[in-house]
């Protein structure tokens, strides 16, 4: 049965010709959503804890192949964290994040193929602006893996990478600012569309 499965699987993806609209001058619409957990050290003059936070965030992007297989573009992202307190003292808490920035993206395999396997890289700034608490953020992030295409212009991602993001705060809930640097590995699932030049 398993020998069925994978021939069928096979023919399928052998059956396309043309997969991906990778062409200069094409466009590049869709998004990924991801999903991080990391354990973090929270350090200030008033204060030192130990917290586990996960994150999900969804990341819209809109690009544009400047040559053959390399597109640039814009992303924005929109972030939930969740902190849960790993220290005595440490409390739960739910935050929103909203990012934006620019990408770079490249497809290393030939364009003719029902797969292929890229590359982003990717810069995104924003703004904290919750109950409490005002400052900025940044965050870079570098992913790979394979895309798959369902048709000529349809193909779903499959990325890990790492990420490394920085929050400075100015006006915070315990009274003194600080800064909090999260790093870490990041997988993905996206879905892109590839809409031909007319």
């Amino acid at each position: 049965m398993k020998q069925i499965i994978l021939f069928f699987t096979a023919v399928f993806f052998l059956s396309f010709s043309s997969m991906a609209q990778l062409d200069k001058k094409n466009w590049l619409v869709g998004g990924s959503g991801s999903f991080k957990s990391i354990n973090n050290n929270f350090q200030s003059s008033a204060a030192n804890w130990e917290y586990k936070r996960t994150e999900i965030r969804l990341t819209p992007n809109i690009g544009y192949f400047i040559i053959d297989k390399f597109a640039v573009g814009v992303k924005t992202s929109l972030l939930l964290q969740n902190d849960k307190g790993l220290s005595v003292g440490t409390a739960y808490g739910k935050s929103l994040r909203l990012d934006y920035g620019p990408f770079l993206r490249y497809y290393f395999l030939d364009k003719e193929k029902p797969f292929n396997i890229l590359t982003d890289l990717s810069y995104q700034f924003g703004n904290v602006t919750l109950t409490g608490e005002k400052g900025s953020r940044n965050n870079f992030s570098f992913i790979a893996g394979p895309a798959i295409y369902f048709n000529s212009s349809a193909a779903i991602e499959i990325l890990v990478g790492y990420t490394h993001s920085t929050e400075q705060i100015s006006t915070s809930t315990i009274g003194n600012p600080y800064k909090q640097i999260d790093k870490g590995l990041q997988f993905a699932i996206g879905f892109q569309i590839h809409l031909e030049k007319s």
